[in-house]
């Protein structure tokens, strides 16, 4: 560039520096624009991942797993192929029910949509065998919710125990007389008014006859109460004896899987006088019933649709009512009615038939037909059958009518929260709401939308209810993003200081003044561009600050230099810029390039990470566009010019900058005659810098290796899984004695407790699963974020006290969601070969240190098989169809029809008196409709026994899959153990047809380094395209990029003395770290060019360029060092990793190639000839 093109042009620098007042106004419309722009960002925790999951659910009731597999999963799985934007797909088969897990491949979210829409149409195209349901595709599913409330019903008071203890009292008094207390006992059981006294007085009859008959009760009498049932009588037995008497009648009246009322309050035990408040006191109920919790519910659903900012809302882990018909087999024999044609009767007595219109003279009127059941009551009138004499069978003939919740309860939720007074846990039985985010909104206001909403809805709210939030997504939001705004305000005061104390005070308010300019557009690119604010962008604004510093510090130490030669403000005001500008154009391009390529990284990685590099990407045009701006217009005002380093430098005065500018001086001439040195042994210097890249490289086994870390929240999560036969009392119990341990640690703020399922998506990363009765979780907030010594605490407590059950406290993870880290894929046709070679497997991992290790296929567990002798049943006129109609009537609930109560349905369901199926025994008592003789017992035709079969069959990719999975100790890493299981898996000799492949986080980390590598050439080659442009030279470009790997000596240290782990934050750190070196030395190639256009002799060009330009490079990898110490300190586990690449790799880096350039430019130039 000559000195005349300098004259005669001087850009957009000079019409600000010209047009100050132009300027100025600019100037402050940067700032109003950005500080509008940052309040107008929607605010996240973490970036939201696109959910391109869905889950397929088929229920195909009464089959097995095989079954299942066959005649379900694989149907749907071949339909599934056929659309081509699906990657993945795997399955689980179950006994009764087929769950498909479809991944979409990564595209926008209105494409994704299309597809679903696709798959529902192409699943409705397969032939499913008789008896199976439609499959439904669960789009929704892996939504995030912003807030989860509980909707949690206190027990009852004390007033109310009191009063219940009275009543107990006056009527044990009343059947009592004048007879002694002694040898005596009183039980007393109350009863909410919406359960049917009619049904309970039998049953309670019964259980006092069963005492009698036990000879544990005798002179017994019975009274009733409103909502209360007490008997009272003389007896020998203990307390224990009778609780064991009632739990055994329970289980035979209930089955073995049925459940009390959850209304009921478990029978009290009173012995002689004992008073009667401190038993209901320890068994007291809630003082909601489930359905009044749901009102409840749905009345703050209908207040939050009044929010504006409130997206969707939802009722989670509510317990559905239901209306039972009881029938015994033996009553419908005898009147000779099966199960199927009861069932008939009563949907075709409630069909809901339109009458069609009326029209007459000019009006038409829609003609209603009554009939539908207006209470469960009325569906005892309902005519089931009638005799050749005409004599009809009413419902009340055949069944017993009970209205109550789904039994057992499936999938339902407990909170757990501290006691006002003595501070310990109490349960509370509870719904959930949980609260989406309009998409757009600005997440503080939507929280103080809903807080005013739910202020308002509490004063609407009857006695006894507590709604709390058991996920705080605002909270965290806050939290983190206070954390990370004050870890940019650390970063930009001390990038302040290094720049006062390696420049004059002047150059450092000039470049102090073009932090907020640049930080304020760059909130305005992020408005434009829909980047919202959360830990990632604002951790890419921290990485960006180090760099958006260097064009104004460049561009400052011109002006000074031009100043200090001479030139007038209002000339080196631009002149500085200008003869600047082909160097600085190019350095922010080579930045830029170093981060932009990173938005090529596909699928969840690339979205999570997206905003960083996009963010760095604003951050560097603004500091551009503000360096060829305002820090022009601002120099002349400011700035006074400056000795450069070449001249010896000049001392400051001030105490605080004396020293540091001594220093500098007295580093110059140590600089000079290394430089010199390392000029005149070129070969010697190359070698020993490549000889230290070389041994950097041996550090690699020294390396944790994890793909992400976990989260780092007051938050975590405790899994429970059973065996898949497990029956729902178990899992209570399990659950409970996992949540009384929970209960007794201090630093647990409140904890949530969901049976028959897990939590839905209160965390980008959680992934919910298909509710089963062998699932529960423990959702757990704490007090502090350091949870590590709870979690191994509780592990401890859990392997030692809990027995039956995978227990696995577990912290939250960030990044791509991975539900297991340790995981080994087996396939092949065999079940019992897999079944083999995953024990072997197991056991590997197991020994070597694996925590939890399981599998997803089980062991072979009891199945019922019913045996059919063909020729007896067609002598007897039974078909396999009504054999199997009989069964699926005796072993599961069918629908019949449903009561409508103004827009709530309530399920009206058939199923066998509880208890008939509680044995063998009874099962053989089943009767089968005969197309000859009526009813005819099952064992007239049929033999039933046990044979062992797989209660679950995985696929993955269409093929018989099952997965090895483990957890880590706490405070090992995953990778750590698995690198100990690999030699010794290698050896397993898999038969023909079998294959052994890694997942988890070993697969997502391979992943990781070969997406990366990819986005690394194309990064690399960019900045190589760009230093071409530049230089106009492959050759120079070529002694620039050669210095690249030298980055690595100082990356790889990093990782070693910030004792973190290699991942993908480190190898994000990597990609980036080879366009910061270049960058930050790419000024000094520039200046070597320019001294040798001057005439200089190469070597006095070399040493002559390197003081020149000590000083910007000392100030711009200072402040890009130091203004990423807050984001290591303070920026979680997850920022480690890449800081210490950048903060370690940079500095080295800058410290070997400030040396190094000179020495390859002199290779290049004497030589190799290479250089001209």
């Amino acid at each position: 560039m000559s000195k005349t093109s300098h004259t005669t042009s001087g850009g957009i620098a000079k019409y600000f520096v010209e047009r100050r007042g132009v300027a100025w106004l600019f100037l402050v419309a940067v700032l109003i624009w950005g500080w509008v722009s940052y309040r107008q960002l929607p605010q996240k925790e973490d970036p939201t991942i696109p959910i391109r999951k869905a889950l397929v659910v088929t229920a195909f009731p009464g089959a097995t797993a095989d079954k299942v597999e066959n005649l379900v999963s694989k149907p749907l799985e071949k339909k599934l192929t056929e659309l081509s934007t699906v990657q993945e797909i795997s399955s689980e088969s179950r006994n009764g029910l087929s769950v498909i897990k479809v991944e979409l491949q990564p595209q926008s979210a209105a494409r994704m949509a299309q597809d679903w829409d696709t798959l529902r149409a192409k699943l409705a195209e397969v032939s499913l065998p008789e008896g199976s349901m439609p499959p439904w595709l669960n789009s929704d599913f892996g939504n995030t919710v912003t807030l989860l409330y509980s909707i949690a019903s206190q027990p009852i008071t004390e007033a109310e125990v009191m009063a219940r203890a009275r009543l107990i009292e006056e009527t044990v008094a009343t059947l009592r007389g004048q007879r002694s207390p002694d040898g005596r006992v009183a039980m007393a059981m109350f009863y909410p008014a919406a359960l049917s006294r009619d049904h309970l007085a039998p049953f309670v009859q019964r259980c006092a006859n069963a005492l009698e008959k036990q000879a544990l009760a005798s002179d017994l009498r019975i009274a009733e109460r409103t909502g209360l049932f007490v008997a009272e009588f003389a007896t020998s037995a203990s307390r224990e004896q009778l609780q064991h008497a009632l739990d055994a009648f329970q289980r035979a009246a209930q089955g073995t899987d049925g459940e009390p009322h959850p209304d009921l309050q478990p029978p009290l035990i009173l012995v002689g006088t004992e008073p009667p408040d401190q038993a209901i006191r320890e068994r007291r109920i809630p003082r909601l019933t489930y359905r009044e919790l749901e009102k409840i519910a749905e009345d703050f659903e209908d207040a939050l649709r009044q929010v504006g900012t409130v997206g969707r809302t939802k009722r989670v882990a509510t317990v559905p009512e239901t209306v039972y018909l009881d029938y015994s087999t033996a009553k419908l024999a005898e009147l000779r009615v099966p199960a199927q044609e009861l069932a008939q009767a009563v949907a075709r007595r409630n069909a809901v038939v339109p009458g069609g219109l009326y029209r007459t003279q000019g009006s038409t009127f829609p003609v209603q037909v009554t009939g539908e059941f207006k209470g469960e009551h009325e569906l005892l009138d309902t005519v089931i059958a009638t005799s050749t004499g005409g004599t009809p069978t009413y419902l009340r003939d055949a069944v017993s009518v009970v209205r109550g919740y789904e039994n057992p309860i499936g999938y339902h939720f407990s909170y757990f929260g501290r006691d006002a007074q003595t501070g310990a846990f109490q349960p509370h039985r509870a719904v959930l709401v949980s609260i989406e985010m309009r998409e757009g909104a600005k997440i503080s206001s939507f929280y103080e939308a809903v807080k005013a909403c739910l202020r308002r809805f509490s004063g609407q709210l009857p006695a006894g209810v507590d709604i709390a939030a058991i996920s705080n997504q605002p909270e965290s939001v806050h939290q983190r993003i206070a954390l990370f705004i004050s870890s940019f305000m650390e970063a930009v005061l001390i990038v302040v200081l290094v720049a006062l104390l390696l420049m004059d005070w002047r150059s450092a308010i000039v470049m102090a003044a073009a932090i907020p300019l640049s930080v304020a557009m760059t909130f305005g690119g992020m408005h434009l561009l829909g980047i919202p604010l959360h830990q990632i962008s604002i951790a890419g604004l921290i990485i960006a600050l180090g760099m958006l510093v260097d064009v104004p510090v460049v561009v400052s130490d011109g002006i000074n230099r031009e100043l200090h030669h001479g030139e007038p403000a209002l000339r080196a005001g631009w002149l500085g810029p200008q003869r600047l500008f082909r160097a600085i154009i190019f350095a922010s391009l080579i930045n830029i390039v170093a981060f932009l390529p990173l938005v090529l990284l596909p699928g969840d990685k690339g979205a999570f990470m997206y905003a960083m590099p996009m963010v760095v990407t604003l951050a560097l045009i603004s500091a551009f566009i503000v360096s060829m701006t305002f820090v022009p217009m601002l120099s002349v005002y400011v700035l006074k010019g400056q000795k450069g380093l070449e001249e010896g430098g000049q001392v400051r005065t001030f105490f605080l900058f004396k020293p540091v500018d001594l220093a500098i001086n007295a580093l110059l001439p140590r600089y000079r005659r290394l430089l010199e040195a390392c000029l005149s042994r070129p070969w010697l210097t190359v070698a020993c810098v490549y000889a230290l890249f070389i041994l950097s490289l041996g550090l690699t086994p020294f390396f944790g290796r994890q793909f992400f870390p976990p989260a780092d929240r007051a938050q975590f999560l405790v899994d429970i899984e059973l065996p898949r036969n497990a029956a729902p009392t178990q899992l209570r119990d399990t659950t409970d004695h996992a949540a009384r341990i929970v209960a007794e640690q201090d630093e647990v703020e409140n904890f949530g407790v969901f049976y028959g399922g897990t939590a839905p998506r209160f965390y980008y990363n959680v992934e919910p699963k298909e509710p089963g009765t062998f699932l529960a979780q423990i959702l757990i907030n704490t007090r502090t974020q350091d949870i590590v010594p709870l979690l191994s605490r509780l592990r401890a407590r859990f392997d030692g006290e809990v027995a039956g059950a995978r227990i696995v406290a577990k912290q939250l993870e960030q990044g791509v969601p991975i539900d297991n880290p340790i995981q080994v894929r087996i396939s092949g046709p065999d079940l019992d070969v897999l079944r083999q070679l995953a024990d072997r497997v197991s056991t590997i991992i197991r020994e070597k240190g694996g925590y939890k290790v399981t599998d997803d296929l089980g062991q072979r567990l009891p199945t019922l098989r019913i045996a059919i002798d063909q020729d007896r049943a067609n002598t007897l006129g039974v078909d396999n169809r009504a054999v199997g109609a009989a069964t699926a009537a005796a072993f599961f609930t069918a629908r019949v029809t449903q009561l409508r109560e103004g827009d709530h349905l309530i399920p009206v369901n058939l199923r066998l008196r509880r208890g008939e199926l509680s044995d063998a025994d009874h099962l053989r008592s089943l009767y089968v409709p005969s197309s000859r003789n009526g009813l005819v017992p099952l064992t007239n035709f049929a033999t039933v026994d046990l044979e062992p079969a797989y209660a679950s069959v995985p696929h993955f990719r269409q093929l018989r899959t099952v997965t090895v999975k483990s957890f880590a100790p706490v405070g090992t890493l995953p990778a750590a153990i698995l690198a100990k299981c690999k030699p010794e898996i290698g050896r397993i000799a898999l038969p023909d047809g079998y294959s052994l492949t890694y997942a988890g986080e070993d697969k997502e980390l391979a992943e990781s380094q070969r997406e990366m590598g990819v986005v690394f050439a194309i990064s690399l080659s960019a900045i190589f395209l760009a230093m071409v442009l530049q230089f106009g030279s492959v050759a120079k470009s070529v002694s620039v990029m050669i210095t690249v790997p030298l980055g690595v000596i100082g990356a790889f240290a990093g990782i070693i003395v910030f004792q973190t782990n290699f991942g993908f934050m480190a190898l994000l750190g990597l990609v980036s770290l080879a366009g910061l070196v270049v960058s930050h030395i790419i000024v000094l190639s520039d200046y070597i060019e320019e001294s040798r256009a001057a005439g200089m002799p190469l070597r006095q060009a070399l040493v002559h360029a390197g003081l020149v330009r000590l000083r910007p490079v000392i100030v711009t990898v200072l402040a890009a060092v130091c203004g990423l110490i807050p984001l290591a300190l303070h920026g979680g586990e997850l920022w480690r990793p890449l800081t210490a690449v950048h903060i370690v790799g940079l500095t080295c880096a800058t410290l070997i190639t400030l040396v190094v350039l000179p020495v390859f430019y002199l290779i290049f130039c004497e030589k190799l000839k290479w250089i001209k």
